[in-house]
């Protein structure tokens, strides 16, 4: 049997993600005993430990004293060298 609605809340709370039950009220039946399973399922420990994890490892934001913007290269020219480059790098990105 899966954990009850306030074993889940309590839960939920004490990893900070107590947002999650915002719209409980607003939900159906069904609709609740989906969540409650949903939620059943996270192992919240271990998404603090990965969130935390991540937090660590992400570089500190750099500080700029000039923004400017980025070269547009239009791709309706195929035969630009710079549009061929342009349209590889955002393949290989969107792969």
């Amino acid at each position: 049997m899966g954990m009850s609605e306030i074993q889940l809340r309590e839960i939920a709370k004490k990893h900070g993600q107590d947002h999650v039950f915002r719209f409980w009220d607003e939900l159906d039946g069904e609709s609740r005993a989906q969540l409650l399973a949903d939620l059943s399922q996270v192992d919240f420990p271990l998404m603090d430990r990965l969130a935390g994890e991540w937090i660590k490892s992400t570089p500190a934001p750099s500080a700029f004293s000039r923004i400017d913007p980025v070269p547009v290269i239009p791709v309706v020219d195929p035969a630009r060298p710079d549009a061929q480059a342009a349209l590889a790098a955002g393949e290989a990105a969107l792969r």
